[in-house]
């Protein structure tokens, strides 16, 4: 008998959603590696085939978006996350830590010519690598698109070109060669550098 209340009907269709992940939840935990083995299978037959792997991608999507179409649900997943949050402050901060250093390694050696190394002097400490903007327009960029997140940006972006992977040193000594100062929008700037980079080169005295 359908409900003369749409509220109640809906209220209705929540419990009964609920229940129903409660008692997966259940399941799970009596067996759970029976339940990851599936997942991973699972996952694996989608591998194998493109066609359905977007159709099930594609139903996802839009069904997620469709959750969050509703306030209440919004309001819920925030409040869930909030106290997942207090919870594994810690664990949280590893994790993304570690995912973080992930996407590094993976930009930095993509922009490293496929090895981990600076691309003029072939260093090798991740502590003292980059990722150096070609064209020296760093600034410009960071204000327009990637901000603090350079790593994740770039990858997100499919790896674009103009970026090279360098040590600080090197970074360094490009930015003097160049003139890739802040400062260089001031006229009277340039030629004070280009007047020093010549008395160093030629051992002159100031």
């Amino acid at each position: 008998m359908p409900y003369k209340n749409p509220e109640d009907e809906k209220a209705y269709r929540l419990r009964s959603i609920e229940n129903r992940r409660a008692r997966g939840r259940e399941r799970y935990h009596k067996n759970p590696e029976k339940y990851r083995a599936s997942a991973k299978a699972f996952i694996e037959r989608l591998k194998q085939d493109p066609e359905r792997l977007e159709k099930v991608r594609q139903k996802r999507k839009a069904y997620g978006k469709k959750l969050y179409q509703d306030p209440e649900y919004v309001k819920k997943k925030k409040e869930q996350a909030d106290i997942w949050w207090r919870n594994n402050r810690e664990r949280s901060l590893v994790i993304k830590r570690a995912e973080a250093l992930r996407v590094k390694i993976e930009v930095l050696t993509h922009y490293g010519n496929g090895k981990l190394v600076c691309v003029q002097c072939g260093f090798n400490d991740i502590r003292a690598l980059s990722i150096d903007h070609i064209n020296g327009d760093g600034a410009i960029q960071k204000r327009l698109y990637h901000r603090n997140h350079i790593h994740r940006w770039l990858k997100l972006n499919n790896f674009p070109l103009g970026y090279q992977t360098l040590c600080m040193n090197c970074q360094w000594i490009k930015r003097d060669e160049n003139g890739e100062y802040r400062y260089k929008q001031f006229t009277n700037y340039s030629p004070r550098i280009s007047g020093l980079q010549s008395i160093i080169k030629n051992g002159d005295s100031l």
